[in-house]
């Protein structure tokens, strides 16, 4: 089931035809997209699911 967060963020993202991903900050929608080929965005997506980019504590 998807929330409404995840579906805000969505909104922010473009696919293009040869695999690329842009993304644009919601918060400053004069600041140019952040695009990223497929290889990268999967490398993102990979660590994000593995934990990789969550925030330690002590």
């Amino acid at each position: 089931m998807t929330n409404h967060a995840e579906l805000d963020y969505l909104k922010n993202l473009d696919w293009f035809s040869d695999g690329r991903v842009a993304h644009r900050d919601n918060e400053d929608l004069s600041s140019p997209p952040f695009d990223v080929s497929e290889h990268v965005w999967t490398c993102i997506l990979n660590g994000a699911a593995s934990g990789e980019f969550d925030i330690r504590t002590r």
